[in-house]
């Protein structure tokens, strides 16, 4: 389905709150919502949406994923999502562009340089070069022209298939950017892993056996590359794996099963713990599988997701001298969750995007790990340990591996995905176990603060609604369109604003140096100095926006006396504003003396009603008592309220 920015779309009035809402009437909420507000996906003249996925809660809010091209042009980074709630009501969207898209498309640059500088970017083996792809790249939040090159091959420092989206300025013709449609985790090697597990197969007549294949799920199964492929390709045909008795390897390398029980019996658990945990039926959502290839090449230390050869596909090489194979329970769930993540957020496979995309594998990788729940050893927060004995990567302080980020930097978008996955890594270990020493490991704060975590299955569970519903393909941690807030978003939904969830995701992301951009504080961090707060409860309209300028400020004023000297630090001002789109406003208070503070500004993607919260200000340099106004202004025309209330504690 494919919706014209220019096109006004005729959509049927729904009978009434109470109707049931299907995936067609989410669609359809969503392009009256599109209809109504252009502004909040940043639409333009020749755009075009259509609709990618659509999720329905269980209490009927829905939430239609689209992607976006422009005059004809597929928009990197154009991706948005709208959030309608039970009754049809605007709730807002997820996007990562600024401002609506005006771009010429006549490349200044054209085809065959753009692709000789694709190609010179490769750094390896190359073995095919796809024919260049005119685009937009809007991964920065506005949008340019660009040539899109596939080059295919080996890469000279991973050893790993490599499948390079190389992304060229079409009017300077520099390089952008690079992508890897490959996504891989290091591996060390040692045995092989599961023990008296069971395997689900399928039996099979004319002859009597049993394949290792999942006999309800379609396209689920293991089979035998036979050591082919080397680094240059998993996608040659596999073998499929067959038993006469249905049992399966002897918990060595000697038996060419042993190694696919794991692989068979890690994707059956990671399978169960997607369904089971977050109401998602595998990759797709709908129950259907990828194939599994092991013994993929000769000394391959490596595994890896990719779409290649036609068809997405997990393969997991053998290890040094073919006597390690990749296949801990961890790494597999790390493959799959690959998958899982291409076919949700689409987490774009660079910078910070990246990171994020590696670090929800590890997540759901280790979260896999302890569904299974195995006597010995014991589940941790520890990458790839039961290859060698020697993890990957350390969930609890990245850091550890002498390569990651256990702190946001501003270098850490420059960091292979890989390093740069440990903010997200230890995000999440700080949400379910908290800081300090630990069961699994002594977990630090960037900012030396303690946190207290909130459990594995709510930190999981918050973790997947952002990546479900609010990532985009080029979320990073923090800013406009960062993680903190997706997260804090999800927790919201979940347990309620300023929960006590809500403030451990606000307490972990601190703990990583991923600050606040837009989430107020919560709680009652300040005590007030000049007791007892003073109250304006006086209702005072707010004038709607005119055509081409923001309305007049609603102004309503406080008197506050009796305190001695300036104000404190930390000013506490609790606001109730009654509005039917929250987002057209922005409110500022003044201090004595005319000082100023912006407690809010407007933002377009926010189609929430009503503002309801709690800010906090340094008004030291202030004198307290004085007259104290808050003013409220409309920037956008048709929707309206008016102050409800507001007190003031200094």
């Amino acid at each position: 389905m494919a919706i014209a920015a220019s096109v006004v779309v005729a959509i049927p009035v729904e009978a009434g709150a109470a109707a049931v809402t299907t995936e067609t009437v989410a669609v359809a909420r969503a392009q009256r919502s599109i209809a109504s507000h252009p502004k909040a996906i940043q639409g333009s003249a020749g755009d075009q949406y259509s609709v990618w996925r659509t999720i329905v809660d269980k209490d009927g809010s829905s939430h239609v994923r689209y992607r976006r091209t422009h005059r004809g042009l597929r928009v990197i980074g154009g991706d948005f999502v709208v959030h309608n709630g039970p009754d049809g009501s605007f709730k807002g969207t997820t996007g990562g562009l600024r401002t609506p898209l005006s771009v010429d498309i006549t490349p200044s640059v054209k085809a065959a340089p753009a692709t000789v500088t694709a190609q010179a970017q490769f750094r390896g083996r190359i073995e095919k070069v796809g024919a260049p792809e005119l685009v937009i790249d809007a991964k920065d939040g506005t949008g340019a022209l660009a040539w899109d090159t596939l080059v295919s091959g080996v890469s000279e420092s991973t050893k790993d298939i490599s499948r390079l989206h190389v992304l060229v300025d079409a009017a300077s013709g520099k390089h952008i950017r690079s992508i890897d449609e490959v996504k891989s985790v290091e591996g060390l090697g040692d045995g092989v892993y599961e023990r008296g597990v069971p395997v689900e197969t399928t039996q099979r007549s004319n002859p009597f056996r049993f394949e290792l294949r999942h006999p309800t799920r379609a396209n689920s199964y293991t089979c035998d590359l036979m050591n082919k492929g080397t680094e240059s390709s998993s996608s040659d045909p596999c073998s499929p794996m067959f038993s006469t008795n249905n049992l399966w390897g002897n918990g060595s390398q000697s038996d060419r099963n042993s190694a696919a029980v794991d692989v068979h019996f890690g994707e059956s658990v990671w399978h169960s713990y997607v369904k089971n945990a977050h109401g998602r039926d595998g990759i797709f959502g709908d129950g259907r599988g990828i194939p599994a290839k092991v013994h993929w090449g000769n000394n391959v230390v490596n595994a890896h997701y990719s779409l290649s050869g036609g068809e997405d596909h997990v393969a997991f090489g053998d290890g040094l001298s073919n006597s390690a194979p990749l296949t801990s329970i961890d790494i597999v769930g790390h493959e799959y969750t690959h998958g899982l993540t291409d076919y949700t957020a689409a987490l774009e496979y660079f910078d910070e995007s990246g990171g994020l995309n590696e670090a929800t594998s590890d997540i759901f990788g280790t979260m896999t790990e302890f569904h299974a729940n195995s006597a010995t050893p014991r589940p941790n927060y520890a990458i790839g340990d039961r290859i060698s004995g020697m993890p990957t990567r350390f969930m609890y302080d990245p850091a550890l591996d002498g390569k990651s980020d256990s702190c946001w930097t501003t270098g850490t978008a420059y960091k292979d995905v890989h390093y740069s996955s440990g903010v997200g890594n230890h995000f999440f270990f700080l949400l379910a176990e908290g800081s300090g020493k630990t069961a699994y490991g002594t977990s630090p704060t960037c900012d030396g603060s303690t946190v207290t975590g909130i459990g594995q299955g709510k930190a999981a569970d918050v973790w997947f609604r952002a990546l479900n519903v609010y990532f985009t393909s080029n979320t990073s941690y923090g800013g406009y369109n960062g993680a903190r807030n997706a997260t804090l978003r999800a927790a919201e939904d979940l347990y309620g604003y300023c929960s006590t969830e809500y403030r451990a995701v606000q307490a972990s992301w601190n703990g990583v140096a991923v600050v606040a951009t837009q989430d107020p504080p919560c709680g009652n961090e300040y005590p007030p100095k000049c007791p007892p707060a003073a109250v304006n409860d006086t209702n005072v309209a707010i004038p709607d926006a005119k055509t081409g300028s923001p309305g007049t400020p609603a102004k309503s004023e406080i008197q506050v006396s009796g305190c001695e000297g300036a104000a404190t630090q930390g000013i506490r001002i609790d606001v109730d504003i009654k509005h039917t789109l929250r987002g057209d406003l922005s409110v500022v208070l003044y201090g004595p003396g005319n000082s100023s503070w912006v407690l809010k500004n407007n933002d377009p993607t926010d189609g929430r009603a009503d503002i309801k919260l709690f800010f906090v200000v340094d008004a030291r340099t202030v004198t307290a008592n004085g007259t104290w106004r808050l003013e409220v202004q409309d920037f956008v025309r048709a929707d309206t309220g008016h102050i409800d209330r507001w007190a003031l504690s200094i």
